[in-house]
């Protein structure tokens, strides 16, 4: 009976989906800064 080590493999994509996790988060917190930027600066010009 074979019993692999699952926690080698799991573990390195755990990291590898925490980092896709953090890149979605902090472009999605980019750009609603960059828009609310924009509506500043929008209604400012009026």
């Amino acid at each position: 009976i074979h019993n692999p080590n699952f926690g080698l493999v799991y573990g390195s994509l755990n990291t590898i989906i925490l980092m896709i996790l953090w890149i979605f988060y902090a472009s999605a917190i980019f750009l609603f800064c960059a828009e609310i930027i924009y509506a500043y600066q929008k209604q400012k010009k009026q």
